[in-house]
């Protein structure tokens, strides 16, 4: 590819490096998913690893909300994850919220369905994500498609509910 690339051509450049920015990205996330069998270990790394850049913090007053806290309120509000309600998080940031709610649904959900079922009652059904910047969207993507192999033990392809 890059043998096609000319120096004048800004954009193509940019979009390679583009490329190669989330192609690291979504390694450095499904790195931190290898060879792991607890879900509180998966949380902490996400939380040391996938982090608010301080331009992030400036230009879209981006915060992450940090997992123990977002347990802490879904362990108060438990009764939310065995009605029939579905989650909005139209500024998903790099996903927190989302991936907890999807974690609490799984366990849930997977006490009647399986792994696979479990996972796309989910994402076709409760759970609806949005953000002003294309990477969080693609962060939050990439966690909840390594979230599903991690429960699933198999790599599937689901559909996300998308809201722009």
């Amino acid at each position: 590819l890059l043998n096609y690339i000319h120096k004048d051509d800004k954009t193509i450049e940019n979009t390679y490096e583009t490329f190669i920015k989330y192609d690291k990205l979504y390694n450095t996330i499904k790195n931190i998913f290898l060879n792991q069998t607890d879900i509180t270990q998966i949380k902490q790394k996400l939380e040391t690893n996938i982090i608010t850049s301080i331009k992030e913090m400036e230009n879209n007053a981006e915060v992450s909300s940090p997992f123990n806290l977002l347990d802490i309120i879904c362990e108060k509000n438990k009764d939310y994850f065995t009605q029939n309600y579905k989650f909005l998080d139209y500024s998903c940031g790099k996903g927190n919220i989302i991936v907890t709610i999807f974690i609490n649904l799984y366990n849930e959900l997977s006490k009647t369905n399986t792994a696979y079922d479990s996972c796309k009652l989910i994402l076709d059904n409760y759970i609806y994500f949005g953000d002003l910047t294309v990477l969080n969207v693609f962060v939050t993507i990439s966690i909840l498609h390594n979230l599903c192999l991690f429960y699933c033990n198999k790599e599937y392809y689901f559909d996300y509910n998308l809201c722009y």
